[in-house]
């Protein structure tokens, strides 16, 4: 299913290289995500956020609101997200490309 031309929603993939052997240490986290990081995820019109791993390969898909507001979200957590951040670049090899952009994967087929 693809979503109308009018809509303001939007299915995004990403690739990421996490550093050789950390595949174990992101899947931990992954499996309690902070609290406030889901609060800025929903906040931000991300209503599906879909991350698969095969060895230190990390493809995430999420679907969002492109006309969602930047979220209001209180000094706190946003304080927590950055910190969430910086311990996720840590275990990365590779998330942007030359130009400070994610690594976008562009679809080619979709049934």
């Amino acid at each position: 299913m693809t979503e109308p031309a009018n809509s303001t929603m939007r299915t995004e993939c990403f690739i990421y290289q996490l550093v050789p052997g950390q595949g174990p240490i992101y899947d931990k986290y992954h499996a309690n995500v902070w609290p406030e990081v889901l609060e800025s995820l929903h906040a931000s019109g991300i209503y599906d956020y879909t991350i698969y791993r095969r060895g230190d390969l990390l493809i995430s898909v999420r679907t969002r609101d492109i006309a969602a507001p930047e979220p209001e979200l209180s000094p706190e957590t946003r304080r927590r997200v950055q910190e969430w951040d910086v311990l996720m670049e840590t275990l990365l090899v590779a998330y942007q490309d030359e130009h400070g952009q994610p690594l976008f994967a562009t679809q080619v087929f979709r049934l």
